[in-house]
């Protein structure tokens, strides 16, 4: 067995759907759906990149800030 890494950042979801109309004699609707995925544009990428980063990062200084409040309250 082999696996392969996909960045989930790197694809979207492709979701399209149809109609045929109605079943002949009721009021049934039919249809089609496709579900996918289709790659963003590097420059898209790059963006939500840098966005899930600042994210990361602010998170990291919020906690480093509670442990050096924590710090500073031990005599």
């Amino acid at each position: 067995m082999s696996w392969f890494y996909e960045d989930p950042d790197e694809w979207e979801p492709d979701i399209q759907s149809g109609s045929y109309g109605k079943y002949p004699g009721t009021n049934i609707d039919h249809g089609w759906v496709s579900v996918g995925r289709k790659r963003r544009a590097p420059e898209e990428v790059a963006r939500i990149k840098a966005h899930r980063k600042q994210i990361e990062d602010d998170e990291i200084l919020r906690r480093a800030d509670a442990i050096r409040l924590a710090r500073s309250l031990v005599p």
